[in-house]
């Protein structure tokens, strides 16, 4: 009776994780398209800078030779598949700026709630709350909250996202059940991969995590030059990103 009433706990939960991260997803998805067709006109919106290089991406240009990406090699990337989904307009862009902002609050916050909680699927709820909540009372929230939620001229909740995704992707594989190797592997490609988000929040978060990794890494194997391992492979992760970034193909829309 005991092992059942486990296991359907079990089960509840991951249904829970399921439907609020699909949850997460619709909600930002359809506030976005709302939001989308307010394509801004100002002269000096950032928006314009963020749609610059996702039309460079659409025309196949290499971000890092033929054009320097203002926002950041990854982060650029990041907001393409949205983009390109939504038909590569100008439009499209401010979608996809306010698809993956909103995504970016419920999952900074719902990260704070699984830390906290130490319950994957109770955190997610939560962040899934939380942004609904935002959402329902938008018109009326005070302009410090609203800012957390729109892209504002530069992605600033974007790029200050990044931090959250390499804490969330350095505790999840280092509990990982696989060799040591390869979790050091990994975590040292998400922390090169944080070095090519942003020009601002990305060489901090790097700095930090590449150091938390080397202190995990010296934790578990005793060695100073194992530990090495971890910044030697997020450099080496950031160099073949920066210079080796794949080509879009042009597509005709």
């Amino acid at each position: 009776m005991i092992r059942s009433f486990s296991g359907n706990r079990k089960h509840l939960l991951q249904l829970l994780f399921g439907a609020s991260l699909a949850g997460a997803i619709a909600i930002a998805l359809l506030f976005a398209l709302r939001l989308s067709i307010m394509v801004p006109l100002g002269q000096g919106d950032g928006a314009y800078q963020t749609a610059s290089g996702l039309h460079r991406l659409l025309d196949g240009q290499w971000p890092g030779r033929d054009f320097f990406p203002y926002l950041g090699l990854s982060l650029l990337y990041a907001l393409f598949p949205a983009f390109l989904a939504g038909g590569g307009t100008m439009a499209a862009s401010v979608f996809s700026a306010y698809f993956l902002v909103l995504l970016s609050f419920a999952f900074s916050v719902g990260l704070i709630a699984v830390l906290l909680a130490r319950r994957l699927a109770v955190g997610t709820l939560i962040g899934v709350v939380l942004l609904c909540t935002a959402v329902l009372f938008y018109n009326s929230l005070p302009a410090e909250f609203v800012s957390r939620l729109t892209p504002g001229n530069s992605l600033r909740p974007l790029r200050a996202c990044i931090p959250y995704i390499v804490a969330a992707c350095f505790f999840g594989v280092a509990r990982l059940p696989i060799r040591l190797r390869w979790k050091a592997g990994i975590i040292g490609a998400v922390i090169g991969f944080a070095l090519t988000w942003a020009t601002d929040n990305g060489p901090p978060t790097a700095l930090v995590f590449g150091l938390l990794g080397m202190i995990w890494l010296f934790g578990q194997t005793g060695s100073f030059w194992r530990s090495l391992a971890i910044p030697a492979v997020s450099l080496g992760a950031a160099a073949v990103f920066s210079h080796c970034s794949p080509p879009v193909i042009r597509w005709n829309w």
